[in-house]
């Protein structure tokens, strides 16, 4: 690590800030899914039931968001629509949302669609896990 320029023993480095949103957004794997493999089939989906946004219940509460409520989630880079699963799972201040869904009604986009593109500081990889949202509850009509 120290050869690569990098501390040589692990230290907190602080995640990227890439904008004033206020929801850290972690696009977490779903159990039933392999990435999108398995996210088309039926029995998979039957496990899985829906696209969900799990969050704080206290966030939630603030926000005006019961569980089932559908909400919309976007930033810069794309918007999504889940259902919310308010809960204490979930730190305050962070959103997560399991798998990558394949034309799952009322998405909109693919949640990876709301990650940054840069290049994490350590192996040029993804930045997944670091991406900043937004977050309304959608008012049913």
């Amino acid at each position: 690590m120290k050869q690569d320029g990098y501390e040589p023993l692990p230290t907190y480095t602080p995640i990227i800030k890439d904008s004033d949103l206020p929801f850290l957004f972690i696009p977490a794997p779903n159990h039933n899914f392999l990435n999108s493999t398995f996210s088309n089939n039926a029995k998979h989906i039957s496990m899985e039931k829906e696209p969900k946004l799990h969050m704080n219940a206290a966030d939630a509460k603030t926000m005006g968001i019961a569980s089932g409520d559908m909400v919309r989630i976007w930033n810069d880079r794309g918007e999504c629509l889940l259902t919310a699963a308010p809960g204490e799972n979930v730190l305050p201040g962070v959103l997560v949302s399991q798998g990558l869904w394949q034309n799952a009604p009322k998405t909109k986009q693919h949640i990876n669609s709301l990650t940054p593109d840069r290049l994490a500081d350590m192996g040029n990889g993804a930045v997944f896990f670091s991406g900043r949202v937004d977050l309304e509850k959608v008012r049913q009509k």
